[in-house]
């Protein structure tokens, strides 16, 4: 697709499996307030330099930036374990 940015604004409750999966185009992404993020909502998407998860999202599904080429990303305080930091970091160097 030609989708380079999405902004997810707070009234959007829930992220399902793969929504952004293959955009290729896609470089930024902002998820304000968003609880919950579906597996692989990132994937593959190559072009992706950075994402800023707003307070309030609590957990990150696996693979959501597995194969993507995400540079920067910023955590909220409000996820739900840190071993969810340490995976998405994971997953962004592979």
């Amino acid at each position: 697709s030609g989708l380079k940015q999405i902004y997810i604004p707070a009234s959007v409750k829930e992220l399902k499996n793969d929504v952004f999966a293959d955009c290729h185009s896609l470089t930024t992404a902002t998820i304000e307030n968003t609880p919950m993020t579906g597996q692989r909502i990132f994937a593959r998407c190559k072009a992706l330099q950075s994402v800023q998860l707003g307070e309030g999202v609590i957990r990150i599904e696996e693979g959501a930036f597995e194969h993507s080429g995400l540079k920067k990303i910023t955590l909220p305080g409000t996820l739900s374990n840190r071993s969810e930091e340490r995976r998405v970091g994971k997953e962004c160097r592979s």
